[in-house]
This record gives C-alpha cells, structure tokens and sequence, in this order.
C-alpha cells in the first residue's frame, strides 16, 4: 500500500511515521541513501522509537529502556547492557518492512507474503511507472462520521478517470495534476479521507485553502443532515469526488 511520497525523505535521516492500518511503522532515508521501511517498535518491549509524526534523526530511541537503533535499523546501545544478560544485538535490530518505491510513491508490504510490486499491482504498475515527473504538492486529510465501507464503496473504479487496484485508494490524473485519495478506517463509525495532490515541477502549488476546499467538496455527501443518519449517501458522491480532484479550467 502506498504511505507517502520519496521526496518527503530528501535528507539524511529524514523520517515520517505511518499507522493507518493500525500497526506503527517509520519510513527513514538511512547514509547510503536508500529508503527503508521499519515496525516502529523497539524490540525489547515493543514501545514506539518515533514518537514524532516528521523529523530528521541520526539515530531513534525507545523512550522505555533507550535501546537505540541506527537507521539501518540496527541495535547499537543499550544502556546498562550487563542489567539485560547476554544480548545478540544483530538478532534484536528493527524488524524491517518490505518496501519499493514506484511512481515516486512509497509503498510497504505489512503482511511479508504480497508478490512483487509488479504481479501485486497490475496494470496499476506501468500507468504509475509512466507518471514518474510529478512532485508532491499537498495533503490533507479528513474524519468523516461513516462506516468505511460506506467509503470505499463510492472509491475505485466508480469515479470517473480513476485507476484503481485496491477498494480503498484510488488515483486520479486530469488538468497536470495526479491525485491520490484512500479511505482508512478508525473504527466502525469513522473513517480517515485521505487526499495527497501532486503537481509537475514547474507548477504552482495550491494553496492550503484550496486544497481545504477540494476535499470538503469531496466530503460534502457526508455532511450531516444530508442522510448519513440514515445510512445512505445524499449527491452524486462519485461526481463530486471527480469534480473535486480535477483543477479549475
């Protein structure tokens, strides 16, 4: 699944945590340039050694017992090691993520069983493969009161211009923009909307105002009073979401 964009880790050590599917991980540029994937858990008792969603780091710490990994991911200090008995350090680095960067989009492999980038893909594959120019340009993101797969059901292949391979994210490209929306969810009353925009090199990015707008058109089915109570969505969901992910002429 895709969790972020490899211009978001330009520098050394730049890092960004990603939990939507509820198991913490960290993406992090380690010296030799190559980015990589981490659970973001110490393994000893299993506490987060990223607590800030974005940062540069050289090193992350557990908070815990300050076990400290490099960004390699290996076991480097543990303070009072003797207190810990006879530790193997190279048998308790961080457990590493599968992860392949396609499209200038990072993507992770949570389950350690998916195929290759390519076979998991599909089609999807090439059409991003062949999108390589665009930069990030924005992100936003939104709580709405329903049920995720009231979502997703309106996501994917529904929406008009859209390239799909999962039910819940979904790629758009139309007026040089590509955008990416995916809904996640929190529990089985709420759901995270996501939308990252990318834009070619030379264009202007949006202001956070209209990419604020963007997204609430997209939303605005899920306003209240407009049959959420009901359990049914209100407009042509699927229209607005195109609308909204399209530039002004």
């Amino acid at each position: 699944m895709p969790v972020g964009r490899a211009e978001e880790l330009v520098e050394v050590g730049g890092y960004f945590t990603w939990d939507r599917t509820r198991i913490p991980t960290v993406m992090v540029r380690s010296v030799d340039q190559k980015i990589r994937g981490y659970y973001n858990s110490c393994r000893h008792r299993g506490a987060p050694v990223v607590r800030t969603p974005t940062g540069r780091a050289r090193a992350f710490r557990c908070q815990y017992h300050s076990w400290t990994y490099d960004t390699f991911g290996k076991l480097m200090a543990i303070p009072d090691e003797r207190d810990f008995g006879n530790i193997d350090r190279c048998a308790h680095s961080l457990v590493p993520l599968r992860l392949a960067e396609l499209g200038g989009w990072l993507w992770i492999d949570q389950s350690g069983e998916a195929p290759d980038l390519e076979g998991a893909l599909g089609a999807l594959h090439p059409w991003l493969e062949a999108r390589t120019h665009y930069r990030l340009a924005g992100r936003r993101t939104r709580v709405v009161d329903a049920n995720w797969k009231r979502v997703v059901a309106h996501l994917g292949a529904r929406v008009v211009g859209a390239q799909s391979h999962f039910p819940n994210i979904c790629f758009v490209e139309a007026g040089g923009e590509l955008s990416m929306m995916a809904a996640w969810p929190r529990d089985e009353q709420t759901t995270e909307v996501e939308l990252v925009l990318c834009a070619a090199p030379d264009a202007a990015e949006p202001s956070s105002d209209a990419l604020d707008q963007r997204l609430d058109e997209v939303l605005a089915a899920f306003a209240p009073g407009r049959g959420a109570a009901e359990g049914v969505l209100s407009g042509d969901f699927a229209g607005a979401w195109s609308r909204a992910l399209a530039p002004e002429a």
